[in-house]
């Protein structure tokens, strides 16, 4: 899989045990790259090209922007969405599909019941499958708030189990972590062999397992 830009040279290509890492040192193309890769994240139009086997992807499918990891949200209503669908699909197969039934039907009966005793007509709708309860009992993944860096490899996870997300670009992950973190944090991702480009807007220590391109203030590419 890669990922590249019409105005660059560079091609980032996802390998196995590699981190693409690139330096935009000129602050006005650094937010443009920022502003453009993340509105095609978002379904927008732009002139990132991803790719695979020469077949084209969705960025909007399979990129995910992290602006700032401090406002990483794990149970935001994308993710919240596709976990109760598969819940859904999990109450419907062979082995749960008549207790759910008999759940659901016991339940409509109760409020029903309820509703018998009082003085004016009220009336529910119709439960026909199990999200409406898994919003009112509150279902939610269990956040890890101790470390940023937890926190962080617990949302690539979800991300990529439930919204099927397979690259992810950090911008100015670098200020948010020690070194040590980072080597950690490339010894998750290539163990669970996700593919991750990062962003930064000045140099840092470099690590050997990074693959480096440098936009200098004069736009030009330097590959380290």
């Amino acid at each position: 899989m890669k990922l590249v830009h019409s105005q660059m040279e560079k091609q980032f290509v996802f390998h196995e045990n590699i981190i693409e890492l690139l330096i935009i040192e000129n602050p006005s193309l650094f937010t443009e790259f920022i502003r453009e890769l993340f509105q095609q994240s978002m379904g927008e139009e732009g002139r990132f090209v991803l790719s695979e086997n020469d077949k084209i992807l969705s960025c909007k499918d399979k990129v995910e922007v992290i602006l700032n990891p401090l406002n990483l949200d794990i149970n935001d209503k994308r993710i919240l969405n596709r976990l109760y669908g598969k819940i859904k699909e999990l109450s419907v197969d062979e082995d749960f599909y008549t207790m759910t039934m008999e759940r659901l039907f016991n339940t409509q009966q109760y409020v029903e019941h309820l509703l018998e005793q009082l003085d004016f007509d009220v009336r529910c709708q119709e439960v026909v499958d199990i999200v409406p309860l898994l919003k009112v009992f509150n279902v939610q993944l269990v956040e890890n708030d101790a470390h940023l860096l937890e926190k962080i490899l617990d949302y690539l996870l979800v991300s990529f189990e439930l919204l099927g997300k397979e690259v992810f670009v950090f911008v100015n992950i670098k200020s948010y972590l020690s070194t040590a973190e980072i080597k950690d944090f490339y010894r998750f991702v290539f163990y669970q062999k996700l593919k991750i480009l990062l962003i930064e807007n000045r140099q840092y220590e470099s690590i050997e397992t990074e693959n480096v391109c440098v936009v200098d203030q004069d736009l030009c590419e330097i590959f380290k």
